[in-house]
């Protein structure tokens, strides 16, 4: 970490008292990605303009790549600007929002390094009296885990599920187990358990279908290769071998899945007791139809009993265009087939314990939005807790923590999402 001090030196005489130097504060370091980050310059002049920009050069795709975003404030009449309670008058984000300057990165196309450019760490600038000047400079590390929080193989019975906890010594932790979607595979099972257990749970990511593309092996054998008749038993399975741990408080469960993983979570919420509180992110509503198996089948099943579904409509000429839209095909076969829609719904009201769903009207992968709203009626005419958050402009990737560049409005709703569900879990698994 690096602090240029400034050259610049404010002293205003009122009543013959001077103002302080100008001073940056950026807590915490490094910072946790997705917890709240306090950037504040205090002993400023108010009423003066102020700008801020987070510079970074790193590798993406095997070339050096530069981001960046900006803001400009107005002072306070405090002499004291803070992110998190001022908004820019100008810049790549609006409104009061302590993650804009992350969310907003971009990369301008006329500004980006040759190949031999050297990377630089992430860095805040700040330029006093918008001149052009920097007149402080801070490195800022970002991780998406603390250190020395890594996942572990829980067993050979449970093809590519990770668990990991917490450093301390605190334990046990509750548990959160993890579903991510149609992606398959365990890569989000071993990117999420760190992430949940650098907040103080024991978390298991739990894969459920890796599917093998043409001569391409299966990247986690065991699992189902093709989406059908996902069985949503298995996680009592997986409950039952996490209950060896001593350090695994299975008093206290919760369950987040993310597309596909929010459906299976929410049919799991429906049938297996011992549940305390579901994070259910770009849901669906109904179980739908799979793929892979050659035949038209459900998703899922129940202790190998397939569940009923909505079927699609159109969705091999779906793929035949160039940028298919999956929500066609879904948004298709409910409508044909408005008969098998209310035996294939998930029973969200026999959910007795508190659900948070994040969806996007502009879903294009499937209409997560709309769905989203129908649990949350549903629940609400059955008096349970729902926590709801959507946005008709966002789309289908809401799952992140509002830190990583991207467009919005979808990383501006996960900067509001994510410390909103981490929120959800403290109070129904901790407090």
């Amino acid at each position: 970490m690096r602090l240029l001090t400034s050259a610049f030196a404010l002293a205003v005489c009122t009543a013959c008292q001077t103002v302080p130097d100008p001073a940056l504060s950026v807590t915490p370091s490094p910072i946790l990605q997705g917890d709240p980050v306090d950037i504040t310059l205090t002993g400023l002049e108010p009423g003066s303009s102020v700008k801020l920009s987070l510079d970074e050069i790193k590798m993406r795709r095997g070339k050096p790549t530069f981001y960046t975003s900006n803001a400009t404030f107005i002072v306070p009449d405090n002499g004291t600007l803070s992110t998190a309670t001022t908004a820019p008058i100008s810049g790549s984000y609006e409104g009061v929002d302590q993650a804009g300057l992350f969310w907003s990165r971009r990369r301008p196309s006329d500004q980006q390094p040759s190949e031999d450019t050297p990377l630089d760490p992430l860095t805040l600038t700040v330029d006093l009296g918008n001149d052009g000047i920097p007149d402080f400079s801070q490195d800022i590390t970002l991780i998406g885990s603390l250190p020395g929080v890594a996942p572990t193989l829980l067993g050979e019975a449970l093809p590519g599920a990770v668990y990991a906890t917490p450093r301390s010594d605190d334990g046990p932790w509750p548990v959160v187990f993890l579903f991510g979607g149609s992606e398959g595979h365990d890569t989000t099972a071993k990117r999420m358990a760190p992430v949940f257990a650098s907040l103080g749970y024991f978390a298991v990511g739990v894969p459920y279908y890796s599917p093998a593309w043409g001569d391409q092996p299966q990247p986690v054998p065991g699992l189902p290769r093709a989406f059908a008749n996902i069985d949503v038993a298995y996680l009592e399975t997986v409950i039952e071998a996490v209950g060896a741990f001593p350090d695994a408080d299975m008093d206290r469960i919760g369950l987040w899945g993310v597309s596909k993983g929010a459906e299976y979570v929410l049919i799991a919420g429906e049938r297996i007791d011992g549940i305390d509180a579901i994070a259910a992110i770009v849901p669906s509503d109904v179980v739908w139809e799979g793929w892979g198996a050659n035949e038209t089948v459900s998703s899922f099943a129940w202790r190998g009993e397939p569940l009923p579904f909505v079927p699609y409509k159109g969705m091999a000429e779906e793929f035949q265009k160039a940028e298919p839209q999956l929500v066609v095909p879904h948004e298709a076969g409910r409508d044909a087939n408005p008969d098998r829609v209310e035996p294939a719904r998930i029973l969200v009201e026999t959910i007795d314990e508190p659900v948070f769903l994040v969806g996007g009207g502009a879903d294009t992968v499937w209409a997560s939005g709309k769905m989203a709203i129908n649990v949350k009626a549903t629940r609400d005419e059955a008096g349970l807790e729902t926590e709801l958050y959507t946005s008709e402009t966002a789309g289908h990737y809401l799952s992140g923590d509002g830190y990583t560049p991207n467009l919005e409005p979808e990383a501006k709703l996960r900067g509001v999402t994510w410390p909103a569900m981490v929120a959800f879990f403290e109070r129904h698994l901790k407090d």
